[in-house]
């Protein structure tokens, strides 16, 4: 899946469980499609754990019933590493069934720190999917390559920020606008456009106030410090 479509994951919650991890994969394998497939990527950034999907069609930023995830187009980021790492099997235990519990493990015991971990889901009939998984890990200037056998996706996503906390994870919702009442003056075409407008999380893509829709004899425009606007 050279071309396609990339997300960044925020989360409303300090803990997403595994089941809403289980109900996320099979919710976007059913938009994205059957036997097609897509991935997810985790990159650590020092402290910072970012999640990010990458699929064939668009997905909305708010997913039915799963309140737990919002979801932001970006640029499509290249994860690719370099071509020049040891390869090698890693069996997760029953004692690793978190990303953390193998970053953990690998950086007190072999001194490396995972850099990024990439899942590869195809959807299958009967919401039943096939998965790859492998993580890139850094020792020194070395880059070693781990293909996971054994380990569950949806478990191996969740991650108790809670419990966790010298990691932090994308939650920043509160800082963009508030603009639920005024979202459906807003119009996809910048044409006549006099005010770009990110609406996320009301709108995936950024939109435009436009002109010829605008009647300022009668609404004025007001930017608080609080981010958010009214007319």
């Amino acid at each position: 899946m050279k071309k396609g479509k990339m997300f960044e994951i925020f989360f409303t919650t300090d803990y997403v469980t595994e089941e809403s991890w289980l109900n996320f994969i099979l919710y976007v394998s059913k938009l994205n499609g059957l036997f097609i497939p897509w991935k997810i990527y985790v990159k650590f950034e020092k402290n910072n754990i970012r999640y990010f999907i990458k699929t064939k069609n668009d997905m909305p930023t708010t997913l039915t019933n799963l309140n737990d995830f919002l979801l932001q187009k970006i640029e499509n980021i290249n994860f690719k590493q370099s071509l020049f790492y040891l390869k090698s099997l890693y069996i997760v235990t029953n004692k690793e069934k978190s990303i953390i519990d193998i970053y953990d493990k690998n950086e007190s015991k072999y001194c490396k720190k995972m850099d990024i971990a990439q899942i590869k889901i195809i959807p299958l009939i009967n919401k039943n999917f096939l998965y790859s998984s492998f993580a890139i890990f850094k020792k020194k200037n070395k880059q070693i390559f781990k293909k996971f056998l054994f380990n569950i996706p949806n478990q191996f996503l969740s991650i108790d920020f809670s419990k966790h906390t010298r990691f932090l994870y994308r939650k920043d919702i509160k800082r963009y606008l508030n603009v639920e009442k005024t979202v459906k003056l807003f119009e996809s075409d910048n044409k006549n456009g006099i005010l770009k407008i990110d609406a996320f999380p009301y709108l995936q893509d950024d939109y435009f106030l436009n002109l010829n829709k605008y009647d300022f004899d009668k609404h004025s425009l007001v930017i608080g410090g609080s981010r958010n606007w009214k007319i």
